[in-house]
């Protein structure tokens, strides 16, 4: 009897099966993405079914929120940013503006003044979000899914996002459900039009962690 203990691939993350390679070979394999198709193109199905339907019936919602985007400050209704999607794949990623636009830093901070008094309330419920219901019906996002993020965090820490990259980025998951906006680095990525931002908190904690990228 052989017993090994592996840790190298966390068993919350992969799944295991025993294959056979010809008659004297069996093979231990860990599998770190979703294997049942059959599944996946079920959830792709609601997906797209649920996101068209919230889409038709939160309409009257959308315009609403679009026209109070506009007279809350100048600028475009929607903020659209390049983030990494499924398999690193780059896409662009909508929400509605909450910001101004002015020139500047592009760091935003808990209470920042750019932010306007309409945006801090679509922020407060989650309602700049709802332009990513048009990613998942592009096939960009899912519902429930890691949240996409930067290409350069993805660079820069690219053993930790690894196994992310393996899903598709969802609207909301479990960094939206259990902290606030600044939990995690995408999420504190600020929708300013000129540009985009880091959490300098959450940045330099991660930081430390690790000396160089790799």
């Amino acid at each position: 009897v052989v017993r090994l203990a592996m840790n190298f691939l966390p068993r919350s993350i992969s799944s295991l099966s025993f294959d056979q390679l010809g008659e004297e070979f069996p093979l231990l394999t860990f599998s770190t993405t979703p294997g049942n198709e059959v599944r996946l193109a079920v959830r792709r199905l609601a997906d797209v079914v649920i996101a068209v339907a919230l889409l038709l019936l939160l309409s009257p919602l959308l315009f609403a929120i679009a026209v109070g985007v506009k007279l809350a400050s100048p600028g475009p209704v929607l903020f659209r940013q390049m983030r990494c999607g499924l398999h690193g794949r780059r896409f662009t990623f909508l929400k509605f503006r909450t910001m101004r636009s002015t020139p500047g830093a592009q760091v935003t901070i808990q209470g920042d003044s750019r932010i306007t008094g309409f945006g801090r309330w679509l922020r407060a419920h989650r309602l700049d979000e709802l332009p990513q219901l048009i990613n998942v019906v592009k096939g960009e996002m899912s519902l429930v899914g890691p949240r996409p993020e930067l290409d350069r965090y993805v660079n820069l820490f690219r053993e930790e996002y690894g196994q992310i990259l393996t899903l598709r980025p969802g609207i909301t998951g479990p960094a939206s459900v259990m902290g606030p906006l600044a939990a995690t680095p995408a999420s504190a990525t600020t929708d300013h039009p000129m540009g985009d931002c880091v959490d300098t908190t959450r940045a330099s904690s991660r930081s430390g962690r690790r000396r160089a990228p790799r």
